[in-house]
C-alpha cells in the first residue's frame, strides 16, 4: 500500500484590510495586505444554531437536524509589538497592528509624528471592522464582519505580543495554498522588553519587572438574525481594561501600593519600550487604581507582587482610560 503525502501545517498567512461597512469585506492582495503573524491562525467555526429536532413519536432516538445557521467563526491572532523604523504618515503606518487596533475599537490619530490609538465609545461614523483572509492547514478560511478584543503582553525579557481575538462572520472555507506575501518593514525588529520605563504616580520603578499584561477586556456580542441567514455578526460592548504587572517588592516606604488600593487611589501609570527610531511604543493609562495584590515569589527567591489595575475613564462622558502610542 502507498504512503499518503500529508497536508502540512508549519507555513501561515493572514491578508486584512478594513471594511468600508459592517460585513461587507474587502479585496485582498499578497503583496499589498499581509499581516506579519507571531504565530499560527487556528479557526473555530460554529453555529448559534445546529438545526436540532424534537424525537419523533415513534423512537426514544433523535431524528436528523435540518441544515445549521449563524456560521461565526472565532480565531486569536498574534503579533509582534514593533514600529515602522521610518518617519510615520498619513500613509506610513505601524506594521501588522494599525489595521487590527482600529478592528478592535480604537481610534488612531496622526500627531506630530506619532499615532495614538485610543479606546471608542459608539463613534458616530460606527466602529471599524476587518476582513480576514486566513491560510493554513493547507486551506483559506474567508472572515466579514471581524471585531476583536484585544490583549498586549510582554514575558521576561522577550519581545512583547499583541493578540486579538476575533470573532467575525465565517464563509466558505476552501482548500488553497499559502499565498507568497510581502510584509511592511520586515527587517525591522521588535523592541525586547529588557529595557522598559514603568512608573506609577511619582514612583519610577527601579526593581526588576518580570511580565506586564494589559487586557482591554471588551465584550463583543454576537447578534442572532432571522433575516440574514441565522447572524448579523457581532457588536462591541462595554469594556474594562486592566494591566497586571509582575514586579519585585520594594520598600513600602518608597512604594505602598497597599495602601493606594486600601484608599482608591488613582494613579497615573506609564510603561515605554524604546527599540529605537520610530520603533517605540507608549502605554499611558492616566486614572489607574490597584485592585488586587498578589504575594508571589519571582525567580524562586525574590519577594514579589502581583499586582492589578482597573483602568478609569476620568468623567462619564470621556474616552481617557488609557492610550497607546506609536513615537518617533
Amino acid at each position: 500500500m502507498a504512503v499518503s503525502t500529508p497536508i502540512y501545517n508549519n507555513v501561515w498567512a493572514a491578508l486584512s484590510k478594513l471594511e468600508a461597512s459592517y460585513g461587507a469585506g474587502a479585496a485582498v492582495t499578497a503583496g499589498a495586505d499581509a499581516q506579519l503573524l507571531a504565530d499560527r491562525c487556528v479557526v473555530a467555526t460554529s453555529f448559534n444554531d445546529m438545526g436540532a429536532r424534537t424525537a419523533s413519536a415513534g423512537t426514544t432516538g433523535q431524528v436528523p437536524n435540518v441544515a445549521p445557521s449563524g456560521k461565526v467563526a472565532k480565531t486569536k491572532l498574534t503579533v509582534e509589538g514593533r514600529g515602522l523604523g521610518a518617519a510615520y504618515g498619513a500613509s506610513a503606518f505601524p506594521p501588522d497592528l494599525y489595521l487590527w487596533l482600529q478592528a478592535s475599537g480604537h481610534l488612531a490619530t496622526l500627531s506630530t509624528g506619532t499615532y495614538v490609538f485610543t479606546p471608542q465609545s459608539v463613534p458616530a461614523a460606527g466602529y471599524k471592522s476587518a476582513y480576514l483572509e486566513l491560510y493554513g492547514d493547507g486551506m483559506k478560511f474567508p472572515i466579514t464582519g471581524a471585531l476583536a478584543d484585544l490583549v498586549w503582553r510582554g514575558e521576561k525579557t522577550g519581545v512583547s505580543l499583541f493578540d486579538f481575538d476575533f470573532s467575525g462572520i465565517m464563509g466558505t472555507e476552501a482548500e488553497a495554498a499559502v499565498p507568497a506575501a510581502t510584509y511592511l518593514a520586515p527587517t525591522i525588529y521588535p523592541p525586547k522588553a529588557n529595557n522598559i520605563a514603568l512608573a506609577i504616580g511619582a514612583y519610577t520603578v527601579l526593581r526588576a519587572v518580570h511580565s506586564f499584561v494589559f487586557k482591554v477586556n471588551r465584550k463583543i456580542a454576537e447578534r442572532t438574525d432571522q433575516q440574514s441567514g441565522g447572524t448579523s455578526g457581532f457588536a462591541f460592548g462595554d469594556r474594562a481594561p486592566t494591566l497586571e504587572l509582575n514586579i519585585e517588592r520594594e520598600a513600602l516606604g518608597t512604594f505602598n501600593p497597599f495602601a493606594d488600593r486600601d484608599a482608591g487611589t488613582q494613579k497615573a501609570i506609564t510603561l515605554a519600550l524604546n527599540g529605537g527610531s520610530n520603533n517605540k511604543i507608549n502605554f499611558n493609562a492616566a486614572q489607574a487604581q490597584c485592585t488586587k495584590i498578589e504575594n508571589v515569589t519571582l525567580s524562586d527567591a525574590v519577594a514579589g507582587l502581583k499586582l492589578t489595575y482597573e483602568l478609569k475613564t476620568s468623567s462619564s462622558v470621556t474616552d481617557d482610560d488609557y492610550s497607546l502610542t506609536w513615537a518617533s
